[in-house]
């Protein structure tokens, strides 16, 4: 008997009946109305977009100068290896390109050939405004 009492008195949604049984709508809490969808597909990208954002402006030094790098033109990972100084790929430079890549900072020219020889890595128009908004040369 209690429980009917609670659960007449829960917020939930009456099941609804389908040809498979019943079953019950989603609750959606964001819009404070049960069953009524709160736009969760523009929320989520806004939230996506927002972590982008904040982690595009903690950049390292290593991720400034292959930024800037690429600024200029198009560049191979053997020539942005030479910019950081290195002797070869390093951790922290497959790291970065990862990142950019990961971030939409960077693409690749040959999008059908990875590890090609001729590959080389270009801003996108995301890396174009972090650059212009000085995420570019170390402080």
């Amino acid at each position: 008997m209690t429980r009917i009492l609670l659960m007449s008195r829960d917020p939930w949604p009456a099941p609804a009946y389908s040809e498979r049984g019943f079953r019950f709508e989603p609750h959606h809490y964001a819009s404070g109305k049960a069953g009524k969808p709160s736009g969760g597909r523009e929320a989520h990208d806004e939230a996506h977009d927002g972590a982008h954002d904040r982690s595009a402006a903690n950049l390292n030094s290593t991720e400034r100068r292959i930024l800037n790098a690429c600024g200029k033109g198009p560049r191979k990972a053997s020539e942005l290896i030479e910019v950081l100084g290195y002797k070869s790929r390093t951790g922290n430079f497959k790291k970065s390109l990862n990142r950019f890549l990961d971030l939409h900072v960077l693409e690749r020219t040959l999008r059908d050939a990875p590890r090609s020889r001729n590959q080389k890595y270009r801003l996108t128009e995301l890396g174009e405004k972090m650059l212009s908004s000085g995420a570019g040369p170390e402080p």
